[in-house]
């Protein structure tokens, strides 16, 4: 008789009334005693349950047979072991991939936790800035209602925000962008060359100045001269030269191709002249439509501008420090780039923060949303050592509020632009590259350009004339053209 534990010829049987199977008493006992059970089919058992087995005294036990004998017995002896060892093997894979699974799980728990936790700190801080600002307005003896049809608003006095006047331009320009229905003008090309079709040195006064790029036309100033040069659908070029008696601080051009500049205490519009408080605005952005209407942006707040009527509306003060602003392209929309990694969206029918998004580096330097108005591309970058930067380009599509696209770059890029077609992207680093959209696969291409100078340092194209491209370099202003070779 055979131990059903150990396998080995019994000494002192018992059998176990639940399986009725035989066992060594020593193994049963140990057994029972640690498990309280059957072994065989896990019934409870206890000791005083065991029937012992009559053994003839007589009977001689047979030596048992060693199993290594032989090379084939140890042969089956290793195999044996290698398959107890592959088990225990495969047995500790899946405890690991559980383990991940679960350490995963954990980790987005706790990434999640921090995310709300940070929203709410900053929630728990505009709610505190906003009632010290309130305080402030009713200790002045100033009420507290505040409305975008004009009056007081946590502190700032506006004149108002004309919601009717925008929405009426978001609907002109809705129907505009729709109807044009723009395609890639390059098709599948993968190969283009940059041709060079107009170049003029800067004036000596304004080598190395600030520099804008808008609706083909490119100002340059400095603090005493400011150089508009103005481009048509004929290459002609006309250029003003100005003298300043007082510095710009931000300058952008109107939907009507008229220069708005902003100085500290007024804002200059053609002949027109209007006061306002400029000194802290650093950027500006016209409407797309109405060409009176611009936002301003400062430090930690922006503002909506009329030409005529100066300040409409005012932000509250942000906790982030603002680096850029655009304006969506039916206008009624801003976006707001920080130096946290994040882009605020504003509707400018209330004034409140509509969206938000990460972005992969902390200083957003740019952004430009589509014309087909669902995409806006973003330019961030991050300083990782001194002088050394790494930049960015990323593509959010608002309808899902996701990246749909990336280009990373280990050298900084300077500029990008996004054409009519919202299928061409050109940046500048050391070189110009570009990249093509392709609407058949849904994905990103990049295209090999020849004869691009290196020295480039701001591009826009032209939305008036597809494949054309605006440039500046410390010196020069060009004017490109994009041709396919291949």
């Amino acid at each position: 008789m055979r131990c059903s534990i150990s396998g080995e010829e019994t000494t002192e049987p018992v059998v176990s009334p639940k399986s009725g199977s035989i066992f060594e008493r020593k193994h049963i006992v140990n057994y029972v005693q640690a498990n309280g059970k059957d072994p065989i089919n896990d019934e409870p058992l206890t000791i005083e349950e065991l029937v012992q087995i009559k053994n003839e005294a007589n009977v001689i036990v047979p030596p048992q047979q060693s199993s290594a004998t032989s090379i084939p017995a140890m042969l089956s002896n290793f195999q044996n072991e290698w398959d107890a060892l592959a088990l225990e093997v495969f047995t500790l894979r899946k405890q690991l991939f559980t383990a991940r699974e679960e350490l995963s799980s954990a980790l987005y728990q706790y990434d999640a936790a921090v995310r709300v936790a940070a929203r709410s700190i900053k929630e728990r801080d505009d709610a505190r800035e906003a009632l010290r600002e309130l305080s402030l307005a009713i200790a002045n003896g100033s009420g507290p209602d505040s409305t975008v049809d004009g009056g007081e608003l946590n502190g700032i006095t506006t004149v108002g925000i004309p919601v009717e006047e925008l929405n009426e331009a978001k609907a002109h320009l809705f129907e505009l962008h729709k109807a044009q229905k723009l395609s890639n003008p390059l098709g599948t090309s993968k190969n283009v060359t940059l041709a060079t079709v107009k170049s003029e040195p800067k004036d000596q006064k304004i080598q190395n100045s600030k520099t804008i790029i808008s609706n083909g036309t490119i100002v340059s100033y400095s603090e005493s001269s400011l150089n508009i040069n103005q481009y048509d659908d004929d290459e002609n070029t006309s250029t003003i030269n100005k003298l300043l008696s007082s510095t710009v601080n931000a300058c952008d051009i109107s939907a009507n191709n008229k220069l708005i500049t902003v100085h500290d205490d007024s804002i200059c519009f053609e002949a027109h002249s209007t006061k306002i408080d400029g000194k802290h605005i650093f950027e500006i952005k016209c409407h797309p439509l109405l060409p009176d209407l611009f936002v301003g942006l400062s430090s930690n707040r922006w503002g909506l501008y009329d030409c005529e009527r100066g300040l409409l509306f005012q932000s509250p003060a942000s906790t982030n420090s603002y680096t850029t602003i655009s304006f969506h392209v039916d206008g009624l929309l801003i976006a707001v780039g920080t130096e946290t990694s994040q882009i605020e969206i504003y509707s400018l029918a209330d004034g409140n923060l509509a969206s938000s998004f990460n972005t992969k580096h902390l200083k957003v330097k740019k952004i430009q949303f589509g014309l087909n108005g669902y995409w806006m591309a973003l330019l961030s970058e991050s300083t990782i050592q001194e002088e050394s930067k790494v930049s960015s380009l990323e593509v959010f599509d608002l309808r899902k509020n996701v990246s749909i696209h990336t280009i990373n770059s280990d050298k900084e890029i300077l500029d990008f632009t996004l054409d009519a077609s919202s299928s061409l992207i050109a940046t500048v680093s050391n070189s110009v590259s570009l990249y093509s959209y392709i609407k058949k696969g849904k994905k990103w291409t990049t295209i090999e350009v020849e004869n691009a100078p290196s020295d480039l340092q701001l591009i826009l194209f032209d939305s008036r004339t597809p494949l054309k491209l605006l440039g500046s370099t410390g010196t020069e202003l060009l004017e490109f053209m994009l041709e396919a070779t291949s």
